[in-house]
This record gives structure tokens, C-alpha cells and sequence, in this order.
């Protein structure tokens, strides 16, 4: 699984050359990124120190790398306890503050909905109700491969799971070779380009994640509903099919539909798991790893709460082979996807990044290995990989997850680009070893792959009915899409991170080390900085 690390984007969008951390300066700011910010009103002795009945007061920013903001107002003293949005009107050069003014209050310092509140103000998250949304419904089904007859197709998702994305089959062919099926979620059949569901989805780019809910990108009529791959019922699939060779699984050819499927089964991971005969998914991430792809480590937690809504616990989410299987059935079908529009729109077609880290990222890491008596060669992705393997601690397996998880962090960002913005030696993403990659499987709850959908039907189908090709972006159209996508992405994953360290933080503030074992966790400390120490902590 490729690591994804994010670092949040500074206070305005600047152009900077790539130079080393120590040499890196900016050079000219291309646009301001105003913004509401998030702020807590000073005590009352702090707010006495600033002037008696003073009418300009200075508001801390939530987020520390914005100055203290000065505003007018005489609700001071009542404003003490709550989260306020305030908004920034003007900063003169003599000053060290800017000037801003209230919007709105969000909520009491403390209380889970304020917070959420202030977590989606700052990662300027829109959640405003969504216009009527346009379904179109044509006579499809002749126009479409049929496979409700012919496949037992079934889906794996997480409990819960309403917005059914993806569906899998496997079938032998007459000649006794395997088919191996993915299918997707036709979502451009329903949302048409251009349409207000279109342009708001567009916007949010995004489904939003957060510990105990989420965001939708699209409507919940189409995401829950006529879009998701739900069991029993009639639904509209892109789908892309593989022969593959009985014994090798090797890949003699591959096709891309328009279908309508039934999916018999709605399978939850843990059921799929007991079920789980693996060996064609397993052969086809044996060809990735032997091209280097990396095995990195990355904790998720689980909020658990109570009827009541209350933290009950926080769980690490376990990985089990079943989510393995459905990622490499996913990666195969969007690499394939990646490979088929970058032929047909070798200058305009969206795809995936992930660039090959900093080797000074991994200096922290070669030591902690070495301290351990293991040696990490850093050089390339399949060097690394082979090195992780092997730098196994037979007497304390906490050390392998510990130098992935440290891999994990010395990531570079994987990110969207237009494939006329970049040379094709470019293209290859680093963490799946793979030389062209894109995002498909996921239209639900992501606008790339809306995009790349529009993408393949247009390299695909024969009869373009209005001209599927008026609806591809130009490079450079598709360019400052992709830089939209890719702030709103680090934004959804800001939110989600936040929103855990809120709830562990709501969870852990009415227990004692004392009283409550759950408060006490084991954990390995591996650096030493001036300022103090890093802990890895496994559970």
C-alpha cells in the first residue's frame, strides 16, 4: 500500500525552486489563500492586560502558524469559553498582527460538535445541503454487456458500508482459463458533466472522512442508493475484465464494458475472510513486489461508541489478507485503466503520481535500523522493500513496524496530475512499483475518478452519442483541477487526523493512569532531539 504522507499547505499558495529544507526560500506569492480561521477569545486577566473596555481584542488562531488576529468587538468576556470563525481583512506591512472581524460562534470549547465545527472551518470543508440532484434515465440496458446471468459478481466492504463503490467476479471460461472482473460503479451515467450535481461534487472533490461521520461528495440518493452496488438489485457497472492463463495467471487480454449487474453477496471483510481462497490476487502482487512495491505500516484507529454516542473505546483497526486482496484487485484495475487513457489522451488524461522520496528523509531511519543491527538500503523502491523484509527481530516484532511506519512518514505526497504537465519518465508511482497509475474504482466518493471515468468511456466506447469527447478537460484545465483535488484531498485527511486526536483526546480527559489501565500503553522511544524525545507507540 503506497503511504500517502501530507503536510498542510501554508498560509498562501508560493512558488519556491526545489532546493534542499535549509536552502529552500520563497520567491513570489501567486495568490492569497483567504480564508476563516478558527479562534479562542483571551482569559479575562489576559484580556484586562490588553486595555480596560478596550474594544480591539487579539483572538488565538487554532491554527498555531497563523499570528494572533485583532478585531473589534465588546463580547470579549462572553466569547471566553466558546470556538469563534473570525475572518482576516487586511494586514498593514508595520504590523505584527492582521485585522480581521466576527462571523459566527461555532460552539463551547469542548463540546464534539463545536469542535467538529472548527475542524471542518479550518480545512474549508463545505457541508451545505446539496441542489436537486438531475437523474437521467434512458433506455441503457441494450446498450449495455449483460451480466447478471453470467457472473457471480460480489462485493467486500467495510460493516456498515453504504456507498458500495466496487464489485469483484471470478468465473472459468470454456477454454479453462480464469476471468477475473472488476466492477465499478457507473456514476457518470447519473451525474451528468457540467450538471449542478457535477459542479458541487467538483467542488468537494471529496468524500470526508471524520472519526464518527462522514461527508458526502454526492447526495445520498445516488451514493446509498442508485449508484452503490448493493446485493439483490439491478445496478449499472463500468467493468474491466481479464483473461487470465489457468496455471500463470498471466494476462492475455483485457476489456473495458459499460454493464448491468445483480452483485449476489454483500460480503463484510471479516465474513470474507473465512471465505478467502486468494491465489490469483496473491500471484498478480507477487509481479508488483518483485517490481518493488512497498509493504509500509500505517495505524488506524476505530472510534467505538456508545447508543448514547459516547467514546466507549478506541480500537487499532485490524488488517486482515481479505483487504489485500480487494487493494490488489482495485490497483490492477486502475493501472490498466491508467494505461488505456494516457494511450488515448497522451497529453490530457488524469493520473497518479508518488515521486521517490528525499534520501535525507531516511537518515533517521538507517540509524534507527542500524542501532538495531540491520541495514536499510534506501536506494530504490525494491531495495528498500527487500531490506524492510528483512529486518525482522525474531525476539521483538515491534521493530519491524516500527522502521515501516518510520518509511511511511519519509514519503514523498502521491498526487494527481495531467499527463501534458510532466514527462512520461514522470509517471511512475513509487510506493505501488508501477509506471502509470490513476484512481478509478472509487466514483462514489472521489471527483478524479469521475473524471478518469469520462476519460475511458470517451477512449472506449464506439458510438460517442454527443460527443463524449466535448466533455475531456485541456491539459491545462485539467492541471488546475488536479491542484484543486489534490489541497482538497490534504484537507480530507487533515480533518480525518484531527477529528481522531479530538476523540482520543475526549476520550482520555476524564480518566487517571490510576484508576484505568486503558490510559497506560508500552512504547519505544526512538530519537532523541533537543527538545525532547519520539515515542512510537504500537497499539
Amino acid at each position: 500500500m503506497s503511504p500517502e504522507t501530507e503536510t498542510p499547505p501554508p498560509f498562501w499558495a508560493a512558488s519556491s525552486r526545489a532546493l534542499p529544507p535549509s536552502q529552500e526560500r520563497i520567491v513570489g506569492i501567486i495568490q492569497k489563500n483567504w480564508r476563516d480561521y478558527v479562534v479562542t477569545f483571551p482569559s479575562k486577566e489576559e484580556n484586562q492586560s490588553q486595555g480596560r473596555n478596550t474594544q480591539k481584542i487579539l483572538v488565538t488562531p487554532w491554527d498555531y502558524r497563523i499570528p494572533k488576529i485583532r478585531i473589534s468587538t465588546q463580547q470579549a468576556e462572553a466569547l471566553q469559553d466558546y470556538r469563534v470563525v473570525v475572518r482576516i481583512d487586511s494586514w498593514e506591512s508595520t504590523s505584527v498582527y492582521p485585522n480581521g472581524h466576527f462571523v459566527r460562534v461555532l460552539g463551547r470549547i469542548g463540546d464534539l460538535e463545536g469542535e467538529i465545527a472548527a475542524i471542518l472551518v479550518e480545512n474549508s470543508i463545505c457541508v451545505a445541503p446539496f441542489s436537486e440532484i438531475q437523474v437521467m434515465n434512458p433506455e441503457e440496458e441494450k446498450r449495455r454487456l449483460d451480466l447478471r446471468d453470467t457472473h457471480l459478481i460480489f462485493s467486500i466492504d467495510p460493516k456498515g458500508c453504504e456507498d458500495v463503490d466496487d464489485a469483484l467476479s471470478v468465473r472459468t471460461l470454456p477454454n479453462g482459463n480464469l476471468e477475473l472482473g472488476v466492477h465499478i460503479a457507473d456514476v457518470t451515467h447519473f451525474v451528468a458533466a457540467n450538471s449542478y450535481t457535477d459542479v458541487e461534487a467538483r467542488a468537494r472533490a471529496t468524500t470526508y472522512y471524520l472519526a464518527d461521520r462522514r461527508y458526502d461528495m454526492l447526495p445520498s440518493v445516488l451514493s446509498a442508493d442508485v449508484c452503490s452496488l448493493l446485493s439483490g438489485v439491478d445496478r449499472y457497472a463500468v467493468s474491466v475484465l481479464w483473461e487470465l492463463e489457468k496455471e500463470s495467471y498471466e494476462m492475455l487480454r483485457v476489456c473495458y464494458k459499460k454493464t448491468i449487474i445483480r452483485s449476489a453477496y454483500k460480503l463484510v471483510y471479516e465474513a470474507a475472510q473465512a471465505l478467502i481462497d486468494g491465489d490469483t490476487t496473491r500471484a498478480v502482487r507477487a509481479q508488483r513486489d518483485s517490481c518493488g512495491a512497498l509493504e509500509l505500516e500505517g495505524v488506524e484507529i476505530r472510534v467505538q461508541l456508545d447508543d448514547k454516542n459516547n467514546i466507549h473505546d478506541l480500537i487499532p483497526k485490524q488488517p486482515l489478507e481479505v483487504h489485500e486482496t480487494v487493494a490488489e484487485c482495485m490497483i490492477l484495475a486502475n493501472h490498466w485503466v491508467a494505461k488505456k487513457i494516457s494511450e488515448d489522451f497522451p497529453h490530457q488524461a488524469l493520473l497518479r503520481q508518488h515521486p521517490p522520496p528525499r534520501q535525507e528523509f531516511f537518515t533517521e531511519l538507517r540509524e534507527c535500523a542500524s542501532a538495531k543491527g540491520f541495514s536499510i538500503d534506501t536506494r530504490s523502491n525494491k531495495a528498500l522493500a527487500e531490506s524492510l523484509d528483512k529486518a525482522n527481530d525474531p525476539l521483538d516484532p515491534i521493530v519491524n513496524k516500527l522502521l515501516r511506519s518510520m518509511a511511511t512518514h519519509a514519503m514523498s505526497n502521491a498526487l494527481y496530475f495531467s499527463t501534458g504537465s510532466c514527462p512520461e519518465n514522470e509517471f511512475h508511482h513509487y510506493g505501488l512499483a508501477l509506471e502509470k497509475y490513476t484512481h478509478f474504482t472509487s466514483p462514489i466518493r472521489r471527483y478524479a475518478d469521475i473524471v478518469v471515468h469520462r476519460l475511458l468511456m470517451a477512449a472506449t466506447l464506439k458510438e460517442t452519442k454527443g460527443d463524449v469527447k466535448d466533455y475531456i478537460f485541456s491539459n491545462k484545465d485539467l492541471q488546475e483541477l488536479c491542484r484543486h483535488i489534490n489541497n482538497r484531498n490534504r484537507a480530507a485527511q487533515r480533518a480525518q487526523k484531527q477529528s481522531t486526536e479530538l476523540f482520543q483526546c475526549m476520550y482520555f480527559k476524564d480518566k487517571s493512569p490510576e484508576t484505568d489501565e486503558r490510559c497506560i500503553a508500552d512504547g519505544v522511544i526512538y530519537s532523541v532531539r533537543t527538545n525532547g524525545v519520539l515515542v512510537f507507540v504500537p497499539r
